[in-house]
């Protein structure tokens, strides 16, 4: 509920009590609203306690998310858990048994928890889990000595009789070929930049291992000011696949996108072809 929705409630109580109406002279029927003006005590009172009650209900609601989002990631076994313990891996440390009967290190090292991105893929027969880091703003893939000494972390800590592989891969490369069509009113070579930079923020928004949308694509592109209207085409270059986007989405294997090239033209909406 809102603020106004909880205050609403009740002012509307308050005002069917009989008492109330003797006391302060309310007629039968007169709204809240039109007895207490905005500034007056009786209306600043009310939404006082409306702005307490909302603040405790917020706060519960995200302490419950929070405790339910805590007790999913500590599962042992499941996507969050696998994301958790993935990110906490300290490239070039050993994990040991603790104190408490849990595999972890005896000092945390922050710059050498590498893995910055982590989706994980359940297969028939084994689990895949992608990976990336950071370099400046790019995601990267991690080297052959980083993704080796990752699988052997993974090979300590995995559930008994599971198969998991790590991999990390390079982008997905992305080429779109497309015409956008913008009103005369703009300059040609201003929207054309403006829409490169709509994909590319795009690209990056999407989550590590998720989905490459085409029609989202085309909203990014029609969002940009001054375009009329776009077709949509690229050519995906995925490590060892190259395809062309015929369908509603992809789904690229190393988990993550970026441009290689553009081919990208831009045309007045009455522009003849």
């Amino acid at each position: 509920m809102t603020i106004q929705e909880i205050k609403k409630e009740m002012t509307d109580e308050w005002m069917s009590d009989s008492r109330v109406r003797d006391k302060w002279g309310i007629r039968e029927g007169e709204k809240f609203e039109e007895r207490f003006p905005t500034a007056s005590v009786e209306n600043l009172l009310f939404y006082i306690v409306a702005l307490v009650i909302w603040t405790r209900e917020k706060y519960h609601e995200l302490w419950k998310e929070d405790i339910e989002a805590t007790a999913l990631a500590t599962r042992y076994g499941t996507r969050e858990w696998w994301k958790k313990v993935i990110q906490q891996w300290q490239y070039g440390d050993e994990v040991e048994i603790l104190e408490n009967g849990k595999i972890g290190y005896r000092e945390e090292d922050e710059s050498k928890r590498i893995v910055r991105y982590v989706a994980v893929v359940v297969g028939d027969r084994e689990i895949y889990i992608k990976v990336a880091k950071e370099a400046g703003v790019r995601k990267v893939r991690l080297t052959d000595d980083e993704v080796a000494s990752l699988q052997g972390y993974v090979n300590v800590i995995k559930p008994i009789g599971i198969h998991v592989r790590v991999q990390s891969m390079e982008a997905c490369e992305i080429s779109p070929y497309n015409v956008v069509y913008i009103n005369s009113q703009y300059d040609k070579q201003e929207v054309l930049n403006n829409v490169k930079k709509a994909i590319e923020e795009y690209l990056s928004d999407v989550e590590f291992g998720g989905v490459l949308y085409k029609s989202k694509l085309v909203d990014v592109i029609q969002s940009v000011k001054g375009v009329v209207d776009t077709n949509m085409n690229c050519i995906i270059e995925d490590p060892n696949q190259v395809s062309w986007v015929e369908g509603r989405y992809y789904v690229a294997k190393g988990g993550y996108y970026e441009v290689k090239s553009w081919n990208i033209s831009v045309r007045y909406e009455r522009e003849i072809e």
